[in-house]
């Protein structure tokens, strides 16, 4: 078979249309709740964890919230690379701090160049 040959019974636009749109509703409910929960429960708390430990709000964001925002991949991570033996958490640590360096610096260049 050559390149862009596939079996017809493989895929099927009937079959596919629903499930389309299933994903599309499950995939904005999800950032939905996420956001919500952010913004009542996770920003309250860095709040009052910067209080306590008296640190500025910038602070405060830089390093509460992006533990907080990196400690599930983290877990993933040491899960994967301690008990079940993968390589695949350390490339998730690695792919995400690129991913992370690579939005701070577009962030902090479109902030000096649009300001």
């Amino acid at each position: 078979m050559g390149e862009g040959d596939y079996y017809e019974d493989d895929w099927n636009k009937e079959d596919w249309n629903q499930p389309i749109y299933l994903l599309i509703l499950v995939a904005s409910a999800s950032f939905y709740f996420q956001a919500l929960v952010t913004e009542e429960r996770f920003v309250p708390a860095l709040n009052v964890i910067s209080k306590k430990l008296k640190i500025s709000d910038d602070v405060a964001g830089a390093t509460l919230m992006a533990a907080g925002a990196s400690s599930p991949e983290m877990f993933s991570a040491l899960v994967s690379v301690f008990i079940t033996h993968s390589a695949l958490g350390i490339g998730t640590v690695v792919g995400s701090e690129v991913r992370c360096l690579v939005f701070s610096v577009i962030h902090i260049s479109h902030q000096s160049v649009f300001t």
